[in-house]
């Protein structure tokens, strides 16, 4: 891959991301003021009206890494001690670390 196809490549991801951030931010502004909550058991991250908690946003959370301010450290999901399940929020760090190896 040439520093010109990277270059693209990644000015397409920075616009993708950009559009996406918009959408979700478009989505929880029309809820008004709103709390979340993760729950990976689940699978589902969930943004929730306080006015009218009956008035969701749910989506399926994907963890790449787990990051701890405390000793400044970082642990990507697929180095997990307990590994990785297959439906589990860490299922896609291994397509995403296999991606990066080949680039």
């Amino acid at each position: 891959m040439t520093f010109e196809t990277l270059r693209a490549l990644a000015g397409r991801a920075a616009l993708f991301t950009a559009l996406r951030q918009d959408q979700l931010r478009s989505a929880t502004d029309a809820l008004g003021d709103h709390r979340w909550d993760a729950d990976l058991a689940a699978g589902t991250f969930t943004f929730a009206s306080t006015a009218d908690p009956q008035r969701t946003l749910t989506a399926t959370p994907h963890l790449l890494a787990s990051i701890a301010p405390g000793p400044r450290s970082l642990m990507w999901s697929w180095a997990l001690p307990q590994g990785i399940a297959p439906a589990s929020p860490s299922a896609c760090a291994p397509m995403a670390r296999s991606t990066a190896s080949r680039s």
